[in-house]
């Protein structure tokens, strides 16, 4: 069950961006995955990450905050078993919310 929400999460999340024409790559397992803006491939190394827009990933995160979703601000997400269906779309519709306003 977790796997399947992580997945949702992910696959929403990087759709999300793509409507946005925001480059991120959501990447990793569907428990504890990574998020990377200004990238457009999967990062294979930390020079790669390097290379990150961390000035518009805070500015993310910031308003993903006002919308009532805290992530942090390194990119990186963890699911638990408390999130639920409900939990993961006002998640992703908070992530949508907030990629209109950075």
């Amino acid at each position: 069950l977790l796997d399947a929400r992580g997945t949702r999460l992910m696959q929403g999340m990087q759709a999300a961006f793509d409507r946005a024409r925001v480059p991120a790559v959501v990447a990793g397992f569907p428990e504890i995955f990574h998020v990377a803006m200004g990238l457009t491939e999967k990062p294979r190394n930390w020079h790669d990450l390097l290379r990150m827009d961390k000035v518009r990933y805070v500015a993310f995160t910031t308003a993903l905050l006002r919308h009532g979703v805290r992530a942090l601000e390194r990119g990186a997400w963890f699911l638990s078993t408390e999130h639920d269906d409900e939990v993961i779309d006002a998640t992703l519709e908070a992530v949508a919310l907030a990629l209109r306003e950075i």
